[in-house]
């Protein structure tokens, strides 16, 4: 029996926020793309944590697809250090006690 080495791809966290600067546009699509599809856990308003294998690019490109072309979008990778990986764990107890 022949066993293949298994590539691990350590998942990354992002930031992601976003200005929605049409007045009147319907982003009604948005927020259950990130929720559902990306499994988001929303911050604020407009600012997201995802935990991805995807690159920042690939994450941008999902996300345009629900936003126009002048509206601004910000996909950042967080540093990949315990301290943020325990926020994010605790992000959704924490949000509850706001």
């Amino acid at each position: 029996m022949v066993l293949k080495k298994l590539t691990v791809i350590p998942s990354t966290l992002y930031l992601i926020s976003y200005d929605l600067r049409a007045p009147g546009r319907n982003y009604d699509d948005l927020t259950p793309f990130l929720r559902n599809e990306l499994e988001a856990t929303k911050v604020l308003k407009s600012v997201w944590i995802v935990r991805s294998n995807s690159s920042s690019e690939s994450l941008k490109g999902s996300i345009r697809r629900f936003i126009d072309g002048n509206d601004g979008l910000l996909v950042m990778p967080l540093e990949n250090s315990r301290l943020v990986h325990a926020a994010y764990q605790n992000l959704e107890t924490d949000l509850e006690l706001l």
